[in-house]
């Protein structure tokens, strides 16, 4: 739930217009309990995403950038896997760019930072290096991949260099799992979820009545 809080936070302040950086005391309060966009946290929960959210101004892309910088939240990407014969929407947390370079920001909120593989944590940044190789990101084939972490003990910004064969390799590994099933299924059955709830089709799907158990 903090994460999400402190996510929706800082979007929001990158859809400013005009736009301009986060500053340190732009953040939400009072400190000991807030909410934004139906997200609550109290206690701890409440300051520490208060400080993660002031820690962000410090390493924000709007910081210290000329004043064309372009930036684009939440921007949704679709690309077209022949093979699979499949449609991969992903949505990105943050695109922007200055002068001509376009970079791709994953930002994440951990209570304490680890220093193990990113990509094997977070499989939407080997999805980003993936993209950012296959050209589908803005530049050309040459978009930055980046992860912004905000820790209790500080923000750190890793860039990953998506022109190594090792990270690509890797990328490659971590999704693996996640995208094999689209390559083996030959039946392209529906999986219901909780959008099977109001849908309106629901009486003419044998699957989402399986999901609901009945």
């Amino acid at each position: 739930m903090r994460g999400k809080a402190v996510h929706a936070w800082i979007e929001s302040r990158h859809r400013r217009t005009p736009q301009r950086p986060c500053e340190p005391d732009d953040v939400p309060g009072p400190s000991e309990a807030w909410q934004y966009e139906g997200w609550s946290l109290t206690g701890l929960q409440a300051r520490l995403g208060i400080q993660m959210i002031g820690d962000h101004s410090l390493v924000c892309p709007l910081r210290d950038r000329p004043e064309d910088v372009e930036v684009q939240p939440e921007r949704t990407v679709a690309v077209y896997d022949p093979d699979a014969d499949t449609v991969v929407v992903a949505k990105t947390d943050l695109l922007y760019r200055v002068g001509g370079r376009w970079t791709l920001r994953e930002t994440k909120t951990k209570r304490f930072p680890d220093e193990g593989d990113l990509l094997d944590q977070f499989p939407q940044l080997a999805l980003a290096v993936l993209l950012a190789r296959a050209g589908a990101l803005p530049g050309n084939g040459d978009c930055a991949v980046e992860m912004e972490r905000l820790t209790a003990s500080g923000p750190v910004v890793t860039e990953i260099d998506t022109d190594a064969p090792d990270v690509v390799a890797r990328a490659r590994s971590v999704l693996e799992p996640y995208v094999a099933p689209w390559h083996a299924d030959a039946r392209f059955p529906a999986k219901a979820g909780k959008a099977c709830e109001d849908c309106p089709f629901t009486r003419w799907c044998p699957d989402a009545a399986e999901g609901r158990g009945t």
